[in-house]
């Protein structure tokens, strides 16, 4: 499933505080400005659920996982559950999910 990048995040929080997108990064993951930040990505996370909705139409989803540096805003799960009706879950350490499936699943050279 496609869903927006880490560059629309960035490219919110750059345009909003009118900074390039390398400070728009560091803005965006300062936990203090957590909630000063989540209003402008807001809209992109809504655009988020949106799509994830119309993916899972047709299909009997007891729950969504959401992972990723972005899943870690308090209030990401928030807006997928309103959307989505649906729980929404974020594992302890969403950052790690995708590097730790490769590596469970990558299958090591024989000595």
């Amino acid at each position: 499933m496609l869903l927006p990048s880490l560059q629309e995040f960035l490219r919110a929080v750059s345009k909003a505080y009118k900074i390039p997108y390398e400070e728009a990064e560091v803005l965006k993951t300062t936990p203090e400005k957590e909630d000063e930040i989540f209003p402008v990505i807001k809209a992109t996370v809504e655009k988020m659920a949106v799509i994830t909705e119309k993916f899972l139409k047709g299909y009997q989803v007891p729950a969504v996982y959401v992972v990723g540096g972005s899943s870690m805003f308090k209030e990401f799960t928030t807006v997928f559950e309103k959307r989505l009706k649906l729980p929404v879950y974020r594992p302890v350490h969403p950052l790690l999910v995708t590097p730790l499936g490769i590596a469970y699943h990558c299958e090591l050279p024989k000595i």
